[in-house]
């Protein structure tokens, strides 16, 4: 009885509510004049509930046609909850904030933590498209792990009847862009501190591999309580070193009026300073109320981008703080390397309180004086040009380039020449500690010229790039080009990999056209996944590229090795899939080896490589029920030494629960080392040397075994001839999958 008459007492409140909300809403629909405020105070008793009903009104229109049908799409679902038009998971949804490219925001409550969070779900259309689940997991991943006062906190990330989400703290006020639409130009001491919050963030942002690509007024929130901005909105975001950039060749991502002129063009070679730029235009918006670059289409202010120059804020508003404004410029400068290198030297600029001096309009004054001094001396003394120009194709020129240890001995940052008048090697270029080491560095001849160029690869990806092209002329190389390869393709049993460092690279002539390819193999330093790609060093085009489950550490050209003709490309390095995955699945194959990680050996062949057919390819353990976008492939010869790869290997065999190390007599012996070529015989028949050696006992440097291009032992490296057959295990041949040994390993 008692429940019943709860249940009564229930009905009879909900009628009062509904009735007192209707007349409340006919009065206002006559235009009388009444407020919310005097309604609740009409009401105490019921004012809690007032209070969200009347917000759920504020938010019909819309608004609420769009949460409507995220409902009939089975997306959010209906509530019986007072004061909540609907529900996703552990989240009440209590209004619709706004719509974005990738996604829309709505207001939720999330009962359990007694909070209120902006709740962002990627776009249903969106849903099957893999890019923008891609990216949208990529949005997440990245901002959960920033931490920073002016960056908007993401305090979930989560899916629910397949809508993926992001559960996002609430900011309770009007973007950068409703504030200035509101109030016009900002006075200075408004944009002063609001503007060093946003550098601060972008500091954070850059020092952690991210850029935003999307900075705009719209997309920084205003808190009004703390008086403080807040960056939002990082799903147009990338982290530093992403090759496909999410999108295809030569599409746009951003908002036209806040472009970098690099973004714009769409090469997508840009770096941390095109947020400076963006930011730029942000600050030109607070001080004079309006973007540098309009016009009725988006085509339209791309050209204004990339040919003119943003007008000075003080021509619009005269009072406009003078260095602030040269601040803007100076931000907004057509080159990268006009702007600031980063986001802290913006912000000691910001500090300085001096007016800033654009490289961009000095270097405009020194042409007109060269070009007038360049005529003058044409009209003086033609004959010296002449002379000069002669003399220009006689410069020396670089006959080789090595790595050269640093004096500690710990580091090789440092690139040396060798020219053509002089027989010493000399510093070339040194790159920045941040890189850890040059991994390489070849000598290349693009087009078969003889004109060559320098190109290394860093250990550590710098701004992102791991792989940079150098000009050879005069004693300094100018960089001329830069490439990113990382990669935000998901592997299994593997966290998103995002910066790709260059690991080894090689060069030769792969293809029978004039000129050189590049072979690089790159992998991020914290994931498994490596891939071995050919490059055209002319158009940095990456024409094809081999995918590994391991790391591939070493790297070698061959011409002829595969017959006349026939170029073969050498891998060394691990594999740590041949084991199984940690969750195998139906169509997984079998362990190789019972060992995590071991020591590889590979053949590829350059002409399957860049078949369209294998331009994309992933190699053994062939999983496309895994990684159903890569085309499985077989290499030439594939062979993988079944012993434990080194001292950190551990024995998976009794399940991954329960690793072990490896037994002394099970590491008694070797793991590879270096692969080199070497004739074999009288026909210098080609063949590959792998020296090898032991952590545990000392070998002979000698130590090595002499395999085919087949993977076939021809010499073992000591005479115990059936040890090295057990446990070398070629698993594939000539292209063909020959008899695999049994789950387990040749142990």
């Amino acid at each position: 009885m008692r429940a019943k008459a709860t249940e009564h007492d229930d009905d009879l409140r909900d009628a009062r509510i509904g009735k007192i909300l209707s007349d409340f809403a006919e009065r206002r629909a006559a235009g009388e004049d009444e407020s919310e405020a005097g309604l609740l105070a009409a009401h105490p008793d019921l004012a809690d509930e007032l209070r969200m009903h009347l917000e759920m009104l504020r938010n019909l229109g819309p608004g609420r046609a769009r949460i409507d049908a995220l409902i009939a799409q089975g997306i959010l679902r209906r509530t019986s909850r007072p004061g909540y038009l609907a529900e996703l998971g552990a989240y009440k949804i209590k209004g619709f904030i706004g719509q974005g490219g990738m996604g829309i925001v709505l207001k939720a409550y999330e009962e359990s933590l007694n909070r209120t969070v902006a709740l962002k779900i990627l776009r249903p259309d969106l849903a099957g498209d893999q890019t923008a689940l891609a990216r949208f997991t990529r949005e997440a991943q990245a901002v959960a792990a920033l931490r920073h006062p002016n960056i908007v906190t993401v305090h979930a990330v989560g899916e629910e009847h397949g809508a993926h989400f992001l559960a996002m703290e609430f900011v309770d006020g009007p973007s950068l862009c409703g504030l200035i639409q509101e109030a016009g130009p900002l006075p200075a001491k408004t944009i002063l501190p609001f503007f060093g919050q946003i550098l601060s963030a972008l500091a954070r942002a850059h020092e952690a591999g991210l850029i935003h690509r999307d900075i705009k007024s719209s997309n920084i929130l205003v808190d009004q309580a703390n008086q403080a901005v807040k960056i939002a909105d990082f799903g147009l975001a990338r982290m530093q070193g992403s090759t496909s950039r999410m999108t295809t060749t030569g599409s746009i991502l951003g908002t036209p009026e806040y472009m970098s002129p690099e973004q714009a063009v769409g090469t997508g070679q840009i770096d941390y300073r095109t947020d400076l730029y963006s930011a730029g235009v942000v600050l030109y918006e607070m001080l004079t109320g309006q973007t540098p670059f309009k016009a009725d289409t988006p085509s339209a202010v791309i050209h204004q981008i990339l040919h003119n120059d943003p007008p000075d804020p003080r021509t619009m508003i005269k009072d406009a703080d003078p260095h602030l404004a040269s601040l803007a410029l100076r931000l907004m400068a057509k080159r990268p390397e006009d702007r600031f290198d980063s986001a802290l030297e913006a912000i000691a600029a910001l500090n300085a309180g001096e007016r800033i001096r654009s490289p961009q309009r000095r270097r405009r004054v020194r042409r007109g004086m060269l070009i007038g001094l360049f005529a003058t001396a044409l009209l003086t003394g033609g004959f010296l040009w002449d002379r000069f120009s002669s003399r220009s194709d006689d410069r020396p020129r670089i006959q080789a380039v090595k790595v050269e240890q640093d004096s500690d001995r710990r580091n090789t940052l440092t690139i040396s020449a060798r020219y053509d008048d002089d027989s010493r090697w000399k510093p070339f270029h040194t790159f920045p500690v941040e890189t850890r080491r040059v991994a390489g560095v070849v000598l290349v001849d693009p087009d078969g010229s003889g004109n060559r160029i320098v190109v290394a690869g860093t250990f550590r990806p710098l701004e992102g790039d791991c792989l940079f092209g150098y000009d050879v002329k005069g004693k300094r190389g100018n960089e001329v080009w830069r490439l990113d390869l990382s990669s935000e393709r998901k592997w299994p049993d593997c966290v998103l990999p995002t910066r790709f460092g260059c690991w080894c690279l090689a060069v030769g002539d792969l293809d029978g056209e004039d000129g050189d390819e590049l072979v690089v193999a790159a992998s991020d330093h914290d994931q498994y996944a490596s891939r071995v790609s050919i490059i055209d060093p002319r158009t940095r085009e990456v024409r094809s590229t081999f995918w590994h489950m391991g790391q591939i550490t070493q790297l070698l050209v061959s011409p002829d090795f595969l017959g006349p003709g026939r170029t073969a490309i050498i891998a060394g390095g691990l594999n740590n899939k041949l084991d199984g995955f940690h969750e195998p699945k139906p169509g997984d194959e079998e362990p190789l080896t019972r060992w995590d990680m071991v020591s590889v050996v590979m053949i590829l062949d350059p002409e399957d490589m860049l078949d369209p057919v294998n331009t994309n390819s992933l190699g053994p353990p062939l999983c496309k029920h895994r990684v159903p976008d890569l085309q499985p492939v077989r290499p030439w010869a594939y062979a993988f030494l079944d012993l434990p790869q080194g001292p950190d290997t551990v024995d998976v065999s009794e399940g991954r629960g329960n690793p072990r190390l490896p037994e002394p007599d099970e590491v008694a012996n070797v793991h590879l080392r270096r692969v080199e070529l070497c004739p074999l015989g009288e026909d210098d028949t080609h063949c590959i040397r792998v020296p090898v050696y032991t952590p545990f006992r000392k070998v002979p440097e000698s130590l090595a075994m002499i395999v085919n291009s087949s993977l076939e032992i021809c010499r073992p490296p000591t005479d115990n001839v059936d040890y090295w057959h057990e446990h070398w295990c070629p698993i594939i041949q000539n292209g063909k999958y020959v008899n695999q040994p049994r789950s387990g390993g040749g142990s």
